[in-house]
């Protein structure tokens, strides 16, 4: 079964979604509210044509707690949350100078 690839930027009212989904050379980017329903529209999104998921999310406290255990209810998504400092470090190993949401969910995606 083909997988998607997701990496999301959490912030307080909007979640900013990198996905590569299989087979796709390049990920694309959207943007979800930061809420329930938003949440289950992301991971819509996320599993689409029956899909699974591998999911990495920035741990940001409050602002990812409960998009975290929704995917991980779901079932169909291998979620992993990731600390924001090793994302940071990353993305300057990387040499990823840009400092955007989008950038960051790219970073993330990684």
């Amino acid at each position: 079964m083909q997988e998607n690839n997701v990496g999301i930027d959490v912030g307080s009212k909007e979640l900013v979604v990198a996905m590569r989904k299989a087979g796709q050379a390049e990920p694309t980017v959207e943007s979800f509210p930061n809420t329930s329903t938003g949440h289950q529209k992301l991971l819509k999104y996320a599993t689409s044509r029956g899909r699974r998921a591998n999911i990495c999310v920035e741990a940001t406290g409050i602002y990812s707690l409960e998009l975290s255990l929704a995917l991980e209810r779901s079932g169909r998504v291998s979620l992993m949350v990731a600390n924001p400092r090793a994302i940071k470090d990353f993305a300057r190993a990387a040499m990823k100078r840009g400092k955007t949401d989008s950038i960051d969910a790219q970073v993330i995606l990684m």
